[in-house]
């Protein structure tokens, strides 16, 4: 059974489903209950719950993405039998592959030398395997194409590649759009599924491969519920801007009706917002759009010449409101259309101003203090304590010494040529404090050496890193 919700922004669909969460939760009638959202959105379905619901906790409910449901799939049941591929794989795949057809090939021949054209390639690849397109498909295309030469060129490589491409990885790799395939085959074994209640929200549309691992739950899982925000009626004049949700919407019914499963649809017309912004929500892309004649109380607008002075607006109101005692820190959300560009302004400025923050973005775990000290600590000890290994660990932040004193054994150790045994010897360092420091910051990293060393298995090694 499949229950659509759908509506404009603002009209209730994710409160409505927040109500059902909380209800299932408190009765306990059911121990299987998961929210699908965005990758970005996982972390705030959560708050969402816990604080708009009233709940003390979450123990019978998961709030997920597409990509962690086919990671739990395929651990549960015993995982995929061959390598996962990451990214710089498939481009040295796609390498070899140029390499040994480049005379098959007619427009990309030699494109493959170009900077970031394997990577474009390896895009593409990704983009056509999650719209279910093969290489026979896109042969089939280029056939049809007569009167643009290049682009029957260009389609009929890209085949060539794409089914060489598949080749390389049978039997060996698998990449992330297999993955999904994978689970398609074996989500029906998966018990986690079967008798749960599902919720889908936070989507404007979906790839081929997610249209049907929908299809999937559908059949399997008890109440799947799927929130789409859309305008349904014929008349709306931004109707143009809801083409993709609605095609989502008919997409969903389609396969429903293909597998005889039931479904129900509600459409939901209130808007639970201010009547400024509800207008707002309702003109912004209408033409001729209409015009609100009452005083907007919750919508202000302003002019900024730069990037700077927008952020230190905001900053300066979110401020001056919490200092006048109306609202907390949490009470506020920047959305911004452009999170990378924007952040290192919003970090500096927010900083200035002492307003606590989060950034909601990616960040490349390589990119994080700690886990760069612990992996300069590892190289420092493997390479036996090679000088740039050492510098490099002792100016992490992470040893307990103020700055300016680090600064002071950095020049130290540069200047008298520090190197394997030389940084074991601070005992003979002068002055003596400065040997009282170099001791400090050495003789840890010299006992996680000695157990190191002493490791025979993986075990006993973690626990050699974890004690130091």
């Amino acid at each position: 059974m499949i229950q659509f919700y759908l509506g404009r922004s603002g009209v209730g669909k994710s409160y409505r489903m927040l109500e059902e969460i909380k209800k299932e939760i408190v009765e306990k009638r059911n121990d299987k209950l998961f929210l699908i959202v965005p990758e970005q959105y996982t972390l705030q379905g959560e708050m969402d719950l816990i604080r708009k619901m009233g709940l003390p906790g979450l123990l019978d409910f998961e709030v997920i993405s597409f990509n962690r449901l086919i990671s739990r799939v395929i651990e549960s049941l015993g995982g995929l039998q061959t390598t996962s591929i990451n990214t710089l794989g498939k481009t040295m795949l796609l390498r070899k592959i140029f390499n040994a057809h480049h005379e098959d090939l007619s427009v990309f021949a030699r494109a493959h030398q170009q900077y970031g054209f394997l990577e474009e390639v390896s895009e593409t690849i990704a983009e056509l395997k999650r719209a279910s397109v093969s290489p026979e498909i896109l042969l089939e295309s280029a056939d049809e194409v007569d009167h643009n030469p290049l682009v029957k060129g260009k389609l009929k490589d890209l085949s060539l590649v794409f089914d060489a491409y598949q080749k390389g990885l049978e039997g060996k790799y698998t990449d992330d759009e297999d993955r999904i395939n994978y689970v398609l085959e074996v989500l029906p074994l998966w018990s986690d599924l079967r008798g749960a209640m599902v919720w889908i929200d936070g989507f404007s549309g979906f790839t081929a491969q997610e249209y049907h691992l929908i299809q999937k739950m559908a059949s399997i899982c008890e109440h799947l519920t799927i929130a789409i925000t859309t305008d349904v009626s014929e008349s709306a004049p931004d109707r143009d801007v809801f083409e993709n949700s609605l095609g989502a919407y008919k997409m969903i019914k389609t396969l429903a009706e293909e597998e005889g499963i039931k479904y129900e649809t509600e459409v939901l017309t209130t808007f639970r917002r201010s009547e400024a912004i509800g207008h707002l929500e309702g003109n912004f892309f209408s033409y001729p759009h209409g015009v609100y004649c009452q005083a907007p109380g919750t919508v202000h607008l302003r002019e900024v010449t730069d990037k700077k002075e927008e952020i230190e607006w905001i900053g300066s109101e979110i401020v001056h409101r919490v200092l006048a005692g109306n609202y907390q820190w949490k009470d506020f959300m920047v959305a911004v259309s452009d999170v990378e560009m924007k952040a290192g302004l919003i970090h500096r400025i927010f900083k200035q101003y002492k307003i606590p923050y989060f950034i909601d973005m990616k960040r490349d775990v390589i990119n994080n203090s700690f886990i760069r000290f612990v992996q300069n600590s590892l190289q420092a000890v493997l390479s036996y304590f090679k000088q740039k290994d050492m510098i490099e660990v002792l100016k992490s932040g992470f040893i307990g010494l103020p700055p300016y004193q680090v600064y002071e054994m950095e020049n130290h150790a540069l200047k008298m040529g520090f190197q394997g045994r030389k940084w074991l010897m601070y005992d003979l360092v002068e002055p003596a404090y400065l040997g009282h420091y170099f001791g400090q910051f050495v003789s840890p990293l010299k006992d996680f050496y000695d157990c190191a060393k002493n490791a025979k298995t993986v075990e006993s090694f973690a626990l050699a890193l974890l004690t130091y």
